[in-house]
């Protein structure tokens, strides 16, 4: 990311070089033993600006985000994040998920759910970045020539709605396909089916992990339902949908770990996004 130009660039480095810009934007830290992250410098905070904490002044104490980790349990110290941070930024932090081993901290593309950069989202960054400057321009240019003065928030849900409109007609141009609900199948004899699913509000941060299993005959051996808070996204959120799963298959279910097949995720809604 530091790397210079130079004197007499081939043409592929000065494209590399000329798109430094878009990564240092996209780019971000995916947690996971927390020693590689600087707290005040680094991009770490899913789905939060561009990545970087706010705050009124730096705590010299704290130096790397495994100094907000309680590396024994594997927990957020969320006292110390209530000092540190206002109740947003401490909410985000507490909905990142820690791994129990020391996992090593990943430079990831954050505005894909893959970590992975690939041109497409690529594209899209760069068409919200000029929808964004194409908005306060337009604003400024109202204030001097029509004396308005936009809000703040009308500002932010216009360009808001505007890129959700855009998306919309990106889909409904593409190759649509009717949606056609599955219907449950029942597995082979002696076999366990597990099907569940998970719900998600992005405005309070909590979900719900749904689970039955059911033997060839449709009849429900076991169910249960995982409520979990603080939750980042909706991906998030079926990921630990997936780990309960695996628990509860060892758990509850009576056959041998290797004879239950059918991890299979129900049809799903992709959000329940509540006010």
């Amino acid at each position: 990311m530091n790397a210079n130009l130079g004197a007499r660039p081939s043409y592929i480095w000065r494209s590399i070089w000329s798109a430094r810009g878009l990564v240092e934007k996209g780019y971000g830290w995916r947690v996971g033993s927390g020693y590689s992250i600087n707290i005040w410098n680094e991009p770490w905070l899913p789905s939060y600006g561009d990545g970087r904490v706010r705050t009124q002044g730096i705590d010299t104490r704290y130096t790397t985000v495994d100094d907000l980790i309680d590396q024994p349990v594997k927990r957020w110290k969320y006292e110390i994040l209530q000092d540190l941070f206002d109740d947003d930024q401490a909410s985000s932090i507490c909905a990142i998920p820690l791994a129990r081993t020391n996992l090593a901290d990943e430079l990831i593309w954050r505005f894909k759910g893959s970590g992975c950069y690939s041109v497409r989202s690529g594209y899209r960054v760069l068409r919200e970045l000029a929808v964004i400057y194409w908005v306060v321009w337009f604003s400024r240019n109202k204030l001097v020539h029509e004396e308005y003065k936009s809000s703040i928030n009308e500002v932010s849900s216009f360009i808001t709605a505007f890129i959700c409109e855009q998306d919309s007609i990106c889909r409904t141009n593409g190759s649509a396909r009717p949606i056609v609900a599955p219907r449950w199948e029942a597995p082979q004899e002696v076999v366990v089916k597990i099907n569940f699913d998970s719900a998600f509000s992005c405005h309070s941060r909590f979900a719900t992990s749904g689970i039955v299993a059911q033997d060839n005959e449709g009849f429900i051996l076991a169910a249960c339902v995982f409520p979990h808070s603080n939750v980042s996204d909706v991906s998030v959120a079926e990921a630990l949908a997936c780990l309960h799963v695996v628990h509860f298959a060892k758990e509850s279910i009576v056959l041998p770990l290797h004879r239950i097949i059918g991890l299979k995720k129900c049809h799903r809604e992709r959000l329940l996004q509540q006010n």
